[in-house]
């Protein structure tokens, strides 16, 4: 039997900012700002709706810099990329135990795109232009993998 191809009609349905925060920790080493090895944590969560036909890509990223075991925050912001999935039963399935199948690379599709979406969001709001210098980076498929079957899985769901 053959495997068949799934077409999945997707589009953008919105794309918005939760949160954003920005902190004035500008001064760190000898009374210069040393920002070239700051740090991301990045947190995933996904909201499934079956009634309305979309997946919730929610991100939330966070930039600060340790210093002497102290973390200090730079920056943080927290976005929803809603992805209306127009045949959404033929695509997503949850099983007895409320998880969710997605077909592969879909979930990587999403995720890249809320990656970019977040990414530009960050270059509009950061007015400090030491800050402007930490960029979100490009993440490899591996890197991609590994976050979202960390976050994944601690995923809650809503609404199907």
């Amino acid at each position: 039997m053959k495997n068949h191809e799934l077409n999945i009609d997707l589009k953008i349905e919105n794309i918005k900012k939760i949160d954003y925060s920005e902190k004035s920790h500008l001064i760190f080493e000898n009374g210069t700002v040393v920002l070239d090895d700051a740090s991301i944590g990045l947190l995933t969560a996904l909201n499934f709706s079956a009634q309305e036909k979309y997946i919730d890509v929610i991100l939330k990223v966070d930039f600060y810099k340790n210093i002497s075991e102290k973390r200090y925050d730079l920056f943080s912001i927290k976005t929803s990329n809603i992805f209306k999935i127009l045949n959404y039963n033929e695509v997503i399935h949850k099983d007895s135990d409320e998880k969710f199948t997605v077909p592969n690379g879909l979930m990587r599709l999403l995720f890249d795109v809320s990656i970019s979406n977040t990414r530009g969001m960050l270059a509009v709001l950061n007015t400090k232009p030491e800050y402007s210098k930490l960029v979100l980076p490009l993440f490899g498929q591996n890197k991609i993998k590994s976050i979202l079957k960390a976050n994944l899985n601690k995923t809650k769901s809503q609404q199907c």
